[in-house]
């Protein structure tokens, strides 16, 4: 991911916007978007430590960083920061995420909370949470069919209904089982129902009747997955696990899986369905692909 965006970034590269260069408003086409032709060095970055980035529906790019926010118009790099005595600036100077959600709206989660872009008046709406004085980290938004915003926090998932300026907590773990440690991620599944993931352990959180269940625990630290109606993929510090939702616990890896042993002992980062029986996996080695299918496991790239 990492190195992908760096790719981006890289002098000459040419990124297509989202638009083309002229076009009437009223056609959808928005006039004068970025072309991304020109350079682009790295240098004007606020921060080489790039953790998200996406693009806007006025084809901008956006970069999160360790340190600060950076917009890329085509030409040039506008940085956003923290100020302390501006209440419109970002939350915190250690971007984490970064979502566009189906109005246009961009989410941005901080080391220390999170903010919407006021694109009128280039400045940043700053969202609470209900009973906290203080922010804290978020590290993943999602919208579900009625446009609320659902927020990974550390403590636990809460919701944002559209318009509103203040989420409330619709899942609070800070109650739940210290030995699971903090939360690390969330997929929504096609059920629409909500698979989060832990430090250590993974729940099928129910959103209607808002309770969940525990798949998985384990004593490896989760770092990704990818949920689907049957089953969980599980990324860890110690390999692939695989969770089985109908029954409600771990299941074997297949067979191929089980003879690779990268995907069975080393260190997964990312895992991804890319369709109902294609995975993509990410490792500190080389990335693979499983298609269940065959049931066979190769080598990407």
């Amino acid at each position: 991911f990492f190195l992908y965006t760096l790719t981006l970034l890289l002098p000459g590269h040419r990124l297509q916007a989202a638009f083309p260069a002229t076009g009437d408003q009223n056609s959808g086409q928005i006039p004068h978007a970025p072309d991304f032709a020109g350079e682009s060095p790295m240098s004007e970055l606020s921060n080489l430590h790039i953790n998200d980035f996406c693009q806007d529906s006025l084809g901008y790019m956006w970069i999160a960083t360790s340190r600060g926010l950076n917009k890329y118009n085509g030409y040039e790099y506008i940085h956003y920061f923290h100020e302390k005595s501006n209440p419109n600036s970002l939350p915190n100077d250690h971007v984490t995420t970064l979502f566009l959600d189906s109005r246009g709206i961009l989410w941005i989660g901080t080391l220390g909370g999170m903010a919407c872009y006021d694109g009128t008046n280039d400045t940043f709406r700053r969202i609470g949470i209900e009973d906290q004085t203080d922010g804290r980290y978020v590290f993943r938004f999602g919208e579900d069919g009625q446009g609320n915003i659902w927020v990974g926090h550390i403590d636990g998932i809460c919701l944002v209904p559209p318009g509103e300026t203040c989420g409330r907590w619709n899942l609070n773990l800070k109650t739940a089982e210290r030995a699971w440690g903090n939360m690390k991620t969330f997929r929504f599944s096609p059920d629409s129902s909500l698979v989060i993931g832990l430090e250590h352990a993974v729940l099928d959180y129910d959103i209607r009747r808002g309770t969940y269940r525990v798949l998985d625990q384990f004593p490896a630290t989760l770092n990704d997955l990818a949920a689907d109606y049957r089953e969980v993929w599980v990324a860890t510090s110690h390999g692939v696990r695989r969770l089985d939702r109908r029954a409600g616990r771990p299941s074997a890896l297949p067979a191929a899986m089980e003879a690779c042993p990268v995907l069975k002992n080393s260190e997964i980062n990312r895992i991804e369905c890319i369709d109902p029986t294609r995975i993509w996996i990410a490792s500190n080695h080389t990335p693979h692909g499983y298609d269940s299918q065959t049931g066979q496991v190769r080598e990407v790239g």
